[in-house]
């Protein structure tokens, strides 16, 4: 969990014996007949983390309603749940025993789930909005979503995107599936939990267990441990694609043409909070990029289709999905995520203005409060501007002291991602 929130749900639960699974499921049951209650629903109960083989456990709530986990139960019993709570809507009688619907869970192997939300696990699980760019469900495994590429994504929701479901015969078997499912998913143009949901599902920790809810804070306290770890040249593969590729593939006569066989380009990036200067020199076919100490060798690079680009990367074939929006840059390779700014057209008085802050709405929202006004000084730290969105509150500071020379919203504004709300001269 995050937030008292579940990201990855899994049955049969590796906590639960068959004999406690009986006496789950028979309490559930007699919450059920003892309140007449007719039509789909959900018993939650806490248990015992001292006891996990004798099963203390104690009623939480009921949900009239099916989860979003129902489709772990769905994958181990071969049901659509829907239907049935549909026809018993319909007064139908169900066509299974509840013996008969258990003896096909404990036999239907294991089912993992996990839920792909639009926000940033590196910046404390930040709700995201936005347009996205991208999407392609992987093939192999169950996805439940209404997702399309172009669809933009607002604030005012749950910041779930989708769920994948993998089934397979054992627990090590479904967590390889869905791990591998996840790399292949493209869901480009805002941030997600997709990398980081994967690296949870190939965790050492989440392989042997037991997990516990506490999983997240115990095996990734903090925002620098949630970050996911960018294929090593994937920033200069970036570069290289603003630097030659065209935006869309040339007709096979024009693939490749230059005007000149040598290329020496500055490539200015800004990846995250950083700003990047590559060098970009060779030839078409083959590339040296360099950034600082840092450099890397580019052969083959061209484009296969639209969204789909090819290279050799210091000797390495791969292949990536890239899709760009006006100055934005997304590239998806190997299950490597990478977004960058192109600042080759920012004025050169914009870009050495380093001594005023500019601080930038992170996702689409309403503004709910305001706390500063022009001419103000403020502390580094201190709370400049409340926003909402995806029903939470987030709490923008200052990053560094100085007055306040400009204010550019107000409460009760709906703002974009990336929109400038307050700027801040360094004191």
């Amino acid at each position: 969990q995050r937030r008292h929130q579940k990201i990855v749900e899994e049955a049969p639960s590796p906590a639960v014996s068959p004999e406690l699974r009986r006496r789950m499921g028979e309490a559930a049951v007699r919450a059920a007949r003892e309140v007449g209650y007719v039509g789909a629903g959900t018993v939650e109960f806490l248990l015992d983390s001292d006891d996990k083989t004798a099963g203390s456990f104690w009623f939480m709530e009921m949900n009239t309603r099916l989860q979003v986990e129902h489709p772990v139960t769905e994958a181990l019993t071969g049901l659509d749940l829907v239907e049935w709570q549909l026809r018993v809507a319909a007064s139908e009688a169900l066509p299974l025993t509840q013996e008969e619907v258990l003896r096909r869970f404990e036999a239907g192997g294991h089912a993992i789930e996990v839920r792909l939300c639009a926000e940033d696990p590196a910046q404390g699980y930040l709700p995201q909005a936005g347009r996205l760019l991208r999407w392609q469900a992987p093939k192999g495994i169950r996805c439940d979503h209404a997702l399309e590429s172009g669809q933009d994504i607002a604030p005012f929701y749950d910041s779930m995107l989708a769920k994948l479901i993998a089934h397979a015969p054992t627990r090590e078997a479904a967590a390889a599936s869905l791990a591998s499912a996840l790399d292949r998913t493209q869901c480009l143009g805002l941030a997600t939990n997709r990398a980081f949901l994967a690296r949870v599902l190939r965790h050492p920790a989440f392989a042997t267990g037991p997990v516990t809810t506490a999983f997240l804070g115990a095996q990734f306290p903090d925002d620098e441990s949630r970050r996911a770890p960018a294929l090593p040249g994937l920033e200069a593969l970036a570069a290289a694609c603003l630097a030659l590729l065209p935006r869309t593939p040339l007709p096979a006569l024009w693939a490749g043409w230059t005007s000149s066989g040598v290329i020496d380009r500055e490539v200015p990036l800004c990846v995250g909070d950083s700003m990047q200067q590559w060098r970009i020199e060779g030839t078409p076919s083959a590339l040296t990029a360099r950034c600082g100490e840092r450099q890397h060798r580019i052969e083959g690079l061209h484009l296969e289709a639209a969204n789909t680009l090819s290279a050799r990367l210091d000797g390495r074939p791969l292949r990536a999905v890239r899709v760009q929006d006006a100055s934005a840059l997304w590239l998806l390779c190997e299950g490597s995520e990478l977004a960058v700014e192109d600042r080759r057209l920012v004025s050169a008085v914009a870009a050495g203005n380093a001594s005023t802050e500019a601080l930038a709405a992170p996702m689409h929202g309403r503004i709910v409060q305001v706390l500063v006004a022009p001419g103000q000084a403020v502390r580094e730290g201190e709370l400049l501007v409340v926003m909402e969105a995806m029903k939470m509150e987030h709490q923008l500071v200052a990053q560094h002291a100085g007055s306040v020379t400009a204010v550019h919203a107000r409460a009760g504004d709906q703002v974009a991602a990336r929109k400038v709300l307050v700027e801040v001269a360094r004191a």
